[in-house]
């Protein structure tokens, strides 16, 4: 009877978390609004990859795929590999890719209350974590992008499902050092943060060495992680310094700094990013992570719980490993952010808000055994403390249900106003380049080249009716070109949206 009841409840659950499903896909190919670069560069070569087994520059199953020639920005391969997939089934679409993204995001929520059930064996708790997590803005906002941390912050609750069962146990068999090796693998190679982040965490499995056969259990666990990373090594053989050039354009490190220099910079914009306040009332600022002015990224009840858990760890928990290895995770999650020029960015520091909301679970536990305590004291001093935490609770759930709904109702009116952000001025070119009735459309420009190979390919559009100009090239006379570059005098403006222009070169005298 016990097992049909607990079959009962998985099946209503899993129902429920299906009827939640279209709330994240409504709307996700128009708002955002347009479809970033980025975007397009990933779908182009998921495209790709799903048709030719190659990438946009001809290399058959690449590790990392790069963006233009230089190769200066790479994407991880798992995210396109993962789509490639979704354009075997499906036409290739801004709806298909986006969609993707919002499933993985919504994956991600129902996997963060499971883990939250397994952690305080109350399903009330992963049904709430579960559900903070579908409403929280920075974990939405990201899973409505074709970008790799939606896919990262999947890899984190993986790799943090694979660690608790791991620590349930006395001692971690192959299989589990396999799983714990494998998601650490996948959180290195599917986000350019990760790199720094995957060896991090791994590292910090030590916390767990509590006797010599927990710490050979580690050690096996690094092994598996450390063969993982031999494509790797391999890849920055064949191209030296191609997998730090991005970190180098976007960091303050450089030859001409000092260490103490470094040091004191990185405390600073760390303990800046530090600044829960920030995260609950404005949120990142660039209008691609965030919709301006549609509260914080981060629930406020959420921020709340999570420093009250905090607390309790260090009170009541600070020799228990999981415990100590969570505020960890959370200390080195800030650490991408403030090792770059950029303040408050979501992207690299999307792994923040996931071990925020396995920090509540302490407090929320902790709150909810408020309702045990009254039954066992009516009239003490205890029930009137536990009527006072049942009350905190109501509250707390009150503050998300206003920040979550105020929250959807911006999102819904103000996110399609992001068209700038998203490149929505490419499409309006594009549109009208492809009106005319001249052909081939010559390309000038990476970002140019790019948006039109997707769009064509979103469009069922022959790629043949398009060609890439080389850098230096002269244009035919009379041609037509799209241009994300400034174009020739002699080439006449047909029209222009932001930096895109449509325009005919002259015929040659």
């Amino acid at each position: 009877m016990r097992r049909f009841l607990v079959r009962c409840r998985l099946l209503l659950t899993l129902a429920a978390a299906g009827l939640l499903l279209p709330f994240y896909l409504k709307d996700v190919s128009r708002n955002p609004p347009g479809f970033y670069l980025d975007e397009s560069s990933i779908s182009y070569n998921a495209y790709l990859i799903s048709r030719t087994g190659a990438s946009r520059y001809g290399v058959r199953w690449p590790l990392y795929f790069q963006y233009d020639a230089q190769g200066v920005n790479l994407y991880g391969g798992p995210f396109v590999y993962l789509l490639s997939i979704v354009f075997l089934v499906f036409p290739p679409s801004m709806l298909s890719a986006r969609s993707l993204s919002a499933t993985l995001g919504f994956v991600t929520a129902v996997l963060l209350g499971l883990l939250a059930s397994k952690i305080s064996r109350q399903a009330r708790i992963g049904i709430i974590v579960a559900l903070s997590a579908m409403l929280t803005p920075w974990l939405f906002e990201i899973s409505r992008i074709v970008l790799e941390p939606v896919l990262y912050q999947l890899a984190l609750v993986l790799f943090l499902l694979a660690l608790h069962r791991a620590h349930a146990r006395s001692r971690w068999s192959l299989l589990e050092c396999a799983m714990l090796g494998l998601t650490l693998a996948l959180i290195t190679y599917t986000y350019a943060i990760g790199k720094l982040v995957g060896p991090v965490f791994a590292l910090g499995l030590m916390v767990f060495a509590v006797n010599r056969q927990r710490l050979l259990d580690v050690i096996k666990t690094w092994m598996v992680f450390a063969l993982t990373l031999l494509p790797m090594l391999v890849f920055d053989l064949h191209h030296p310094g191609v997998l730090q050039s991005r970190f180098s354009s976007i960091s303050y490190i450089n030859p001409q700094a000092t260490i103490p220099q470094i040091a004191v910079e990185f405390v600073r914009r760390y303990l800046r990013n530090l600044n829960v306040v920030h995260w609950v009332l404005l949120g990142d600022s660039n209008p691609r992570h965030h919709v301006p002015g549609a509260t914080g990224s981060l629930l406020g009840a959420t921020a709340i719980l999570a420093m009250s858990g905090a607390l309790l760890v260090l009170v009541r928990e600070r020799r228990n490993p999981w415990w100590r290895y969570a505020l960890f995770a959370l200390a080195v999650s800030l650490a991408p952010g403030a090792l770059t020029n950029d303040d408050f960015h979501a992207l690299r520091e999307s792994g923040f808000p996931i071990f925020l909301l396995v920090l509540s679970i302490p407090a929320l536990a902790w709150l909810m055994d408020s309702e045990n305590e009254r039954h066992r004291a009516e009239k003490s001093e205890r029930s009137r403390v536990a009527s006072l935490r049942s009350a905190l609770y109501l509250a707390l759930m009150l503050l998300t249900a206003v920040q979550s709904s105020t929250f959807q109702m911006k999102f819904r009116q103000q996110g399609p106003d992001r068209g700038a952000a998203f490149e929505s001025d490419f499409a309006q070119v594009f549109a009208a380049a492809t009106a005319l009735p001249s052909r081939p459309i010559y390309l000038v420009g990476e970002d140019a080249t790019i948006g039109a190979l997707w769009y064509a390919t979103a469009q069922g559009r022959s790629i043949g009716e398009f060609v890439e100009l080389p850098a230096g090239a002269r244009v035919p006379g009379g041609a037509l070109t799209i241009n994300s570059e400034r174009p020739s005098a002699s080439c006449r403006h047909i029209q222009r949206h932001g930096q895109y222009i449509l325009c005919r070169q002259s015929e040659a005298l």
